[in-house]
């Protein structure tokens, strides 16, 4: 053994002086422990130039302190490990269970519960260290500073392990369900509000609860399985309700089509959408449409509405919509029921397209509607009661063109009209306009795929909400007539006229197209949603838009059929006004 160095050596400090061999020879621990009560003795009267480690007085130390040294090893060890348990179940009630009252996302706070787990080890292994302290001499307590440290981070531990206790007593009784899960459902929802927060959108919503209902509707989604979104579309063989349904099975959707006959049974299958028959005017029925759908519906979409007797019919769909809301409801799904209204219920601007103020409706814009649409005013906003069943948003589209064409059939019918005219002078267009009246219509494509994407969105960005669904940019009623006379080569023109003053032997049919004034602003969707419109104005791509409906009413399209009924009985200012209240009903009702 290495011989003895004495202590009084000059100005060297006391603990390089003395040479302990640590934990080289357990025998020599009892000399060990000699030498620190001479090292220590030292201490009192240092001699000149050394520097003077002063102790704090042992009256003066904390009784804390005392006592938790005095505590067994594994008692220790309990109350440091205690808060990191603590903090994790906090991470798992208020990010994973959706209690996030704390305001950070689930990887901020995993990064907080990371940092103070690395303190909380720290402290573990210091506690080992001096657990050891028979065995390994460390000279730490000597030192005023770091003893007032260790008493300092020894107040913490009984801190933080008296906080955590509480808030563990009174969160673990909500402590359930799969941590990994849970953790990747919150970064799920952090992806979204990041996407939100990108398109500036605030919603009162994510102020109080955002976590809880997003989180709950993911994890309905996991019970119903992830990959499987389903729909169903009532009126799925109208002219919206096919659009509607063919866009949702485009993006991925299983898609249900409600159908009042079996004769669409057919057509709907070959455009992949599954039909179901039933009525919704038949009370009786619901219950066998309930039995013919999956358990769980993601997103109902209502396309159907009957102008003439509007509030019978509007209860009975939300009696279907109840019904099947509550079904799913009990396998931890809400649907979302996306309803049909239309843009006339703002009324006319009027909106002229040389008005130098000219300013669209927008969703806060006052209601005037026409009268067919006054009783859909009147019940739509009754949605929104029913929100213990279903999360209703409110949809209103301006006219729409494309496909088998809807009411804009009309231009090419009286196009074709006035084309099969012998006498270059009787080619004539008579419009029942003024040149400067804007008419916003949208393609049905384009139409449907907003369905979709507010069907796709975060539900707190579009529940409760009312959306505009109209193109980019409008036409005006002279660019739409000299598109149709471009078309079909009519060597007399167009004859600008009043509806009222039309002859009882003139064709008034246009009057569906051009004869209602009005501009519609659809920034609020595109906005939320990011939807845009992509298809060609009506003008721009009329020849397009002919041959397609052209191609429809060859093959015998029912819609082609039910439109061109209506059209032509329109002929005199009274049938116009009839035809205005059964424009939507034909649109979008399906047989």
């Amino acid at each position: 053994m290495a011989p003895k160095k004495s202590l009084a050596r000059g100005n060297t400090r006391p603990h390089e002086a003395e040479e302990l061999d640590y934990l080289k020879d357990p025998v020599d621990l009892e000399t060990n422990d000699k030498r620190h009560v001479r090292f220590e003795s030292q201490l009192q009267v240092p001699k000149p130039g050394q520097i003077e480690y002063t102790r704090l007085p042992k009256r003066g130390r904390n009784i804390i302190a005392r006592v938790y040294w005095a505590l067994p090893g594994l008692i220790r060890f309990a109350i440091i490990i205690f808060p990191m348990v603590a903090i994790f179940t906090i991470i798992l009630r208020y990010i994973f269970s959706g209690r996030d009252v704390l305001g950070l996302s689930a990887t901020s706070l995993t990064l907080v519960c990371a940092n103070i787990g690395v303190v909380l080890l720290i402290g573990l292994v210091l506690d080992s260290l001096v657990e050891l302290r028979r065995g390994i001499r460390l000279p730490l307590a000597q030192n005023e500073a770091i003893e007032l440290t260790s008493l300092a981070f020894m107040w913490c531990f009984f801190v933080l392990w008296a906080t955590a206790g509480v808030v563990l007593w009174l969160t673990f009784a909500a402590f359930e369900g799969n941590i990994a899960e849970r953790y990747l459902l919150a970064q799920e929802f952090d992806i979204k509000i990041s996407q939100r927060d990108a398109l500036r959108l605030h919603h009162q919503a994510v102020h109080y609860c955002p976590r809880s209902t997003y989180v709950t509707e993911l994890r309905s989604q996991k019970s119903a399985g992830m990959n499987t979104k389903t729909v169903l579309v009532t009126g799925a063989n109208g002219y919206i309700g096919r659009a509607v349904a063919c866009a949702f099975v485009r993006a991925g959707w299983v898609t249900y089509g409600l159908v009042r006959s079996s004769k669409s049974i057919a057509s709907l299958a070959a455009e992949e959408i599954l039909p179901v028959v039933g009525a919704i005017d038949d009370i009786a029925s619901h219950s066998t449409i309930s039995d013919a759908l999956p358990p769980t519906l993601k997103v109902i979409v209502s396309t159907t509405e009957n102008t003439l007797d509007y509030a019978p019919h509007f209860n009975n769909i939300v009696t279907l919509l109840r019904t099947l809301s509550i079904s799913s409801l009990a396998k931890g799904v809400q649907p979302r029921v996306i309803f049909t209204a239309g843009s006339k219920d703002y009324g006319v601007g009027p909106h002229f397209a040389d008005d130098p103020n000219l300013t669209p409706h927008d969703e806060h814009s006052p209601l005037h509607p026409p009268p067919f649409a006054i009783p859909r005013v009147q019940n739509t906003p009754k949605l929104f009661q029913n929100s213990d069943a279903f999360a209703a948003v409110l949809v209103r589209p301006t006219n729409v063109y494309g496909r088998a064409s809807s009411y804009y059939s009309a231009c090419f019918r009286v196009g074709s009209r006035a084309a099969s005219n012998k006498d270059s002078n009787q080619q004539l267009l008579i419009a029942p306009t003024q040149p400067n009246w804007i008419c916003h219509a949208l393609h049905i494509d384009d139409c449907a795929e907003a369905y979709v994407a507010i069907a796709s969105a975060p539900r707190e960005t579009v529940e409760g909400e009312v959306f505009n669904i109209s193109s980019q940019n409008f036409e005006s009623a002279e660019k739409i007539l000299d598109a149709i006379v471009k078309e079909y080569g009519l060597a007399g023109g167009i004859r600008y006229v009043d509806l009222k003053d039309l002859k009882s032997d003139e064709d008034s049919s246009l009057a569906m197209v051009v004869g209602f004034p009005q501009w519609t602003c659809s920034q609020k969707l595109r906005r939320v949603t990011g939807w845009t419109d992509r298809r060609l104005p009506f003008s721009d791509a009329i020849h397009v838009y002919r041959l397609a409906y052209e191609a429809a009413a060859h093959v015998g399209n029912e819609n082609v059929e039910r439109i061109g009924k209506a059209i032509e009985q329109i002929g005199t200012r009274a049938q116009v006004e009839e035809a205005e209240e059964k424009n939507t009903e034909e649109e979008r009702a399906g047989e």
